[in-house]
């Protein structure tokens, strides 16, 4: 990735859904829902595409059918079924080797640049680290692989 140089002065990131309003002291434990790509981080820099393509053996072939699918949601609608089959598809064009390890080390180091370049908004990962010091929990939705969803969090963790 090369450097960014143009960076977005936002607000803190709402959640998505957040149950906390609704809860009183003593209840059910509250929670915040955050989505991870377009939302945690800057439109277009999204984890699973970026871990996926730096896995694949063909990237050129890899973002032919990302754009394939893209125009399939647009044209049809039909999101649920043209992005199984495009997650499926993208498994398959992923080095056969390829270990969960590996797909959690790429996603870590990636999530690491994305924080380094301000991609991932340093005003929501303070506002997280604050709602958990008020006993809220954070829940990060992704369409992404398991791996990318724990190397997010692992590399929100270790960031400053």
């Amino acid at each position: 990735m090369g450097r960014i140089t143009k960076h977005i002065k936002l607000s803190v990131t709402k959640p998505y859904y957040s149950n906390s309003a609704t809860m009183k002291s003593n209840s059910s434990p509250t929670y915040d829902v955050y989505d991870i790509d377009g939302t945690l981080t800057r439109p277009g820099h999204d984890l699973w595409y970026l871990t996926t393509k730096a896995l694949v053996k063909n990237e050129a072939a890899f973002d032919i059918r990302v754009k394939n699918w893209k125009k399939e949601v647009s044209e049809t609608g039909n999101v649920v079924n043209a992005s199984e089959t495009m997650m499926k598809d993208a498994i398959n064009m992923i080095v056969a080797d390829t270990s969960s390890q590996d797909v959690l080390n790429k996603a870590k180091s990636i999530t690491r640049e994305l924080i380094e370049e301000g991609i991932v908004y340093s005003e929501w990962v303070a506002f997280v680290k604050q709602r958990i010091g008020e006993g809220v929990t954070p829940v990060l939705a992704t369409t992404n692989y398991v791996e990318g969803a724990e190397a997010f969090v692992q590399a929100l963790l270790e960031a400053k």
